[in-house]
């Protein structure tokens, strides 16, 4: 499992989640409503909150699932062969046409934020959070603007970045 904890005040952590505005609890809401969307979102298998002085201090856990896209591109090895390279941009840019397509814009969509397992090629989004509803055309800009350069960064051609982005 990997543990994502919360670590600014334990005062703030307490009325956040009273109000349902703490990020552990957008958190958990949007990994739910991406996957109903047929998004491919890492679910949070496990939560909690833990006591300190009067505050609290949240928490999340998740399955390992491979490792962060940023780390696989700086490994090195999975680029050398072209149709893994193009098998994982492609996967990046579903994701990413998926959010667009159903009204979504991810302010942290950023490679470090998605996780690619090695043996089974699966491509999935984590820390989805600062997910919001928009169908603002600047919004998709910018989310495409990411695996466009992550797929010119993995070495994949003009003609291999086109397909990549299905027609909704």
């Amino acid at each position: 499992f990997v543990i994502k904890r919360f670590e600014f005040s334990p005062i703030k952590q307490l009325l956040y989640a009273c109000v349902g505005a703490h990020p552990a609890q957008w958190e958990q809401r949007w990994s739910r409503i991406l996957r109903e969307h047929g998004i491919d979102a890492l679910p949070i298998a496990s939560h909690g909150s833990q006591r300190v002085g009067v505050g609290i201090k949240r928490w999340l856990a998740t399955r390992e699932q491979g490792m962060s896209l940023w780390n696989w591109i700086d490994d090195g090895q999975h680029l050398c062969n072209r149709a893994n390279r193009v098998a994982v941009t492609r996967r990046v840019a579903n994701i990413t046409a998926g959010l667009i397509h159903a009204g979504f814009f991810n302010r942290d969509l950023k490679t470090a934020n998605f996780l690619v397992d090695p043996a089974t090629g699966r491509v999935a989004l984590i820390d989805v959070g600062a997910t919001r509803r928009s169908r603002r055309r600047e919004n998709a800009m910018r989310m495409l603007a990411k695996p466009t350069a992550t797929a010119r960064h993995n070495g994949a051609s003009r003609p291999d970045r086109l397909p990549c982005l299905p027609a909704h």
